[in-house]
């Protein structure tokens, strides 16, 4: 597997087998930062072309993991990138990082994310961000919120992964609905084996799709899951087989009969193959798998999608290829995917992209991480970002972060 690879979907894959330090919201409860200043940024979202949230956190390295104790938020207004001002929580000792933003319009956005071992909500109102109360479950270790999406300010849905102290990890779906946060009763998969969710996209505000994973075989087996909420009822789909592990790390919905989920796939019975990218289509009726380029040297990898319309999807994530890892953009037509050539960060840095939203055809932007390597464990990362035109991708320098 490449030294540099998305980070959302191995802390997923982490985060479901128990290695809970890997998703860097501080290693140990007292431990001050040490080692160099490291950046993420995570997922995006785009009002318009010209008003864009990014969010992610920032930290430092300690002994090879990354240790976010600060939020991260930068806003694109179609020519530059800036860095916006944020509350982080409050938890002593632990850190606060922000996983995913939805901006239904540039006068409100909502961003998740985690808060030492609690779940984390922040409102923009078109000014600033403040935090507000999210709802965390009750008898859990751990609970955090992986992804977001709104319709308007008065409706929005999250979700992400939780931890009881024996071990489980029954489905997290919190709703908004304009002044607070509420979980929301949704089903687990046979087993009460771990579930991650990564994703939503919500085409109508009682109109949801999650995508994820659960350890289906055991710790270290996840199996793709979807979910299905319709405001009163909850319908589970496993697009995985039994010769592969597989998880979905983000999904887009254009309407209720079209989304695109993606993510990564290796087949392991008879033996182990590379990990391939994975892109499921719903049409309104089935899922269905869609063959997808999985260029790289024996890992290719998908970690964010964005539709503008039902025969326009673009995915980003990373792939191994020599010299080191390298920035993945596909796009899709409904039912078939080719890739994109796409930008790096200078060589010998490694590069990863892990969120991307799209206004048209021609309007993407893609946010990920770059790093450099060279055999130090504590190399820092630092943010990466990305903009389509219609043609290329180009990388759009943004501003350092202070890491403090």
């Amino acid at each position: 597997m490449a030294r540099t690879v998305c980070r959302r979907a191995v802390v997923a894959a982490a985060a479901s087998i128990g290695l809970l330090a890997g998703y860097g919201f501080g290693a140990s409860a007292g431990a001050a930062p040490t080692g160099p200043a490291s950046f993420h940024l995570d997922r995006v979202s785009c009002a318009s072309p010209t008003f864009c949230i990014a969010v992610g956190s920032r930290g430092h390295r300690m002994s090879g993991v990354d240790n976010s104790t600060k939020t991260l938020i930068e806003r694109w207004n179609g020519t530059k990138w800036s860095i916006v001002a944020g509350p982080n929580g409050t938890t002593t000792g632990t850190g606060s990082a922000l996983r995913d933003v939805a901006c239904p319009s540039p006068s409100f956005c909502m961003a998740v994310g985690a808060n030492g071992t609690k779940t984390i909500a922040l409102t923009w109102n078109g000014t600033k961000w403040s935090i507000v109360v999210s709802a965390n479950p009750a008898g859990v270790q751990y609970a955090y919120l992986d992804g977001v999406s709104c319709t308007s300010s008065a409706s929005c849905v999250a979700v992400g992964r939780q931890y009881t102290p024996d071990g489980r990890g029954p489905t997290l779906m919190e709703r908004w609905n304009g002044k607070r946060w509420s979980i929301l009763d949704a089903p687990t998969p046979p087993g009460n084996n771990p579930v991650v969710m990564g994703g939503v996209s919500c085409p109508r505000s009682t109109n949801c799709y999650a995508a994820g994973s659960f350890d289906l075989g055991g710790p270290g087996k996840p199996a793709a899951l979807l979910l299905h909420w319709t405001g009163t009822t909850f319908t589970l789909a496993y697009p995985g087989t039994k010769t592969e592990v597989s998880s979905l790390t983000s999904i887009a919905c254009f309407s209720p009969t079209s989304c695109t989920a993606v993510g990564h796939a290796q087949t392991v019975n008879p033996s182990f193959g590379p990990i391939r990218t994975m892109v499921e289509r719903w049409n309104g009726t089935k899922w269905s798998r869609l063959s997808s380029p999985s260029p790289g040297n024996g890992t290719s990898q998908l970690a964010g999608v964005s539709c503008v319309n039902a025969t326009q999807c673009t995915a980003v994530g990373d792939m191994a290829t020599p010299p080191g890892g390298r920035t993945l953009a596909e796009r899709g037509n409904g039912t078939a995917w080719s890739q994109t050539s796409s930008a790096n960060a200078p060589a010998p840095a490694e590069s990863s992209l892990s969120g991307v939203s799209c206004r048209s055809a021609t309007s993407c932007i893609a946010v990920g991480h770059s790093v450099l390597q060279g055999g130090d464990p504590d190399q820092h990362f630092n943010t990466l970002a990305e903009r389509w035109n219609g043609k290329a991708w180009s990388i759009v320098a943004g501003p350092k972060p202070s890491p403090t």
